[in-house]
C-alpha cells in the first residue's frame, strides 16, 4: 500500500510541476528592464578590476566573480594663457573629439577716448574697453602654443582619461545594480549566468539566456570606494534554465549526471573545461546542430536559426519571477524520489485517497484506529462540478459502494 501511494504522490507532484509550467509566462531574453553588465567588457589590464572570468589565474581568487574599485577621474591641466580665448571650454571636456582653435575671436581692448562730459576748451580723455576682432591666421604664436599643450599635456590627460571611463562604466553598473537591490530587493534578483543560448526558434523568436545561472550579491566598502561581486549566501548550486524555450524544444535532461556536474562544479563557474562539459550536454540534448562556445567571452552579434551556446559570463539584474511554488513542488518531488514515507502524512493520504473508501480502510486496518485521521468506511465527501439533487447522490453513494 505504501509503494502505491509513493508512485501516486510522485505522480501528482509530477503533474503540479509541469501544471505550474505551462502557465508560466516564456521570457525568450533579457528585455528593457534587465541590467546585463557582460564581463567581457572588464578591463582586464586595470588594477582597480578583478575577476576570475577574465584573470589568467582564477584559482588565486576562486570566490571572487568581480571586484571594481573606484579610481579618481583626471584632471584636464590648465590652458595656457595665450590660447585661453581661442578655444570653446566645452570643447575641452570632449575626450573622442579632438577640439580646434577658433578661426577668429573678439576681444575688448582699452583705449583712450576724448571724454565726452568733460569741457570743450579741456583736452580730457578716458580709457573705455572697446572690441577688437583678432584672427587666428594673423597669431602663429597662438598655434604654436596650442600644438605644444596638445602633444605634452593634453594627449597623456587623454589616454588616462580613457582608462578612467573604462573602470567607470563598471563601477557605476555595479552601482546600479547594488542601489535597485537595496530599493526594491523583493522585486529583483542578482544573477551570474554562463553558456549564453542565442537560437531563433521555429516560432521566429530570438531567444538569448544564460542556460546556467547562480544568485549572486554584492559587498560595498564605502570607505574605500570598493565593489565586490560573489556567490550569494544562499548560493547551493549552478541551476539550469531551459524555461526560454517552447516545451517541445526543451531537452529532457533526465539521467544525465548534470546534478553531480553541477555540485562538482560550486562556485567555479571559471572554469571553462567543467562548465563546457555541461553546456555540451544540455545543448546536444535539445539539437542535433547544437555548437558550443566554452572559449568565448563575449555574446554574438547575430542570432540564427543554428542552436548556439556561448560561455559569456555577465551580471544580471532581472526582475523575480514566481517560481517559489514551483522550487517547493521540485523539492517535495526529490523527496518522495529519495524517501517516500517523507511524504505521506495523514494529510496528503487523505488526499491521495480522496474516492477511494476502500483504500482507505485498508491503510486503517493495517495502522489500526487512529481518532486524528477521520478517515473510515463511508466517512468520505463527494464534490461534484454543479449543484446536485438527492437522487444525483444516490447513484454517486451506489457507485461508490
Amino acid at each position: 500500500m505504501g509503494s502505491l501511494l509513493g508512485e501516486k504522490s510522485a505522480a501528482l507532484l509530477r503533474f503540479l510541476k509541469d501544471a505550474a509550467t505551462l502557465r508560466r509566462r516564456r521570457v525568450p531574453a533579457y528585455g528593457v528592464g534587465d541590467k546585463v553588465l557582460w564581463l567581457s567588457d572588464v578591463p582586464k589590464d586595470r588594477p582597480e578590476c578583478r575577476s576570475s572570468f577574465i584573470s589568467d589565474r582564477p584559482a588565486e581568487f576562486p570566490d571572487l566573480w568581480l571586484e571594481v574599485r573606484k579610481k579618481r577621474k583626471p584632471v584636464l591641466p590648465p590652458l595656457p594663457e595665450l590660447v585661453k580665448d581661442w578655444v570653446r571650454p566645452q570643447d575641452l571636456d570632449q575626450v573622442d573629439q579632438e577640439p580646434e582653435l577658433l578661426p577668429e575671436i573678439t576681444v575688448l581692448i582699452e583705449k583712450k577716448v576724448p571724454d565726452p562730459g568733460g569741457p570743450p576748451e579741456q583736452d580730457r580723455t578716458v580709457i573705455e574697453k572697446i572690441p577688437e576682432v583678432r584672427h587666428l591666421k594673423d597669431h602663429s604664436e597662438v598655434e604654436n602654443v596650442w600644438l605644444d599643450y596638445l602633444v605634452n599635456y593634453r594627449e597623456p590627460w587623454k589616454q588616462e582619461m580613457r582608462r578612467w571611463q573604462e573602470v567607470q562604466r563598471i563601477y557605476e553598473d555595479v552601482d546600479f545594480m547594488r542601489r535597485r537591490l537595496e530599493e526594491s530587493e523583493e522585486r529583483y534578483e542578482l544573477m551570474l549566468g554562463v553558456g549564453l543560448l542565442q537560437w531563433q526558434d521555429f516560432t521566429g523568436t530570438t531567444i538569448k539566456r544564460h542556460l546556467l545561472t547562480a544568485s549572486a550579491e554584492i559587498n560595498f566598502d564605502p570607505s574605500r570606494g570598493v565593489l565586490t561581486v560573489g556567490p550569494a549566501a544562499s548560493f547551493e548550486k549552478w541551476r539550469i534554465e531551459i524555461d526560454m524555450m517552447e516545451l517541445q524544444n526543451q531537452p529532457r535532461l533526465e539521467d544525465t549526471g548534470l546534478d553531480d556536474l553541477l555540485a562538482e562544479l560550486e562556485v567555479q563557474a571559471w572554469d571553462r573545461v567543467k562548465v563546457g562539459e555541461i553546456l555540451h550536454i544540455i545543448a546536444n540534448r535539445a539539437s542535433p546542430d547544437a555548437q558550443v562556445h566554452e572559449n568565448s567571452l563575449e555574446p554574438l552579434e547575430r542570432t540564427d536559426k543554428t542552436f548556439r551556446v556561448i560561455y559569456a559570463p555577465a551580471l544580471v539584474l532581472r526582475e523575480r519571477r514566481p517560481t517559489a511554488y514551483e522550487e517547493l513542488t521540485n523539492r517535495f518531488l526529490k523527496d518522495s524520489e529519495n524517501e517516500p514515507s517523507l511524504l505521506l502524512t495523514k494529510p496528503w493520504e487523505r488526499f491521495l485517497l480522496e474516492g477511494a473508501p476502500s483504500e482507505a480502510s485498508l491503510v486503517d486496518s493495517v495502522e489500526g484506529p487512529s481518532n486524528d485521521s477521520g478517515l473510515r468506511e463511508g466517512d468520505y465527501r463527494l464534490y461534484f462540478p454543479l449543484p446536485t439533487n438527492e437522487e444525483q447522490k444516490k447513484i454517486a453513494d451506489r457507485l461508490q459502494t
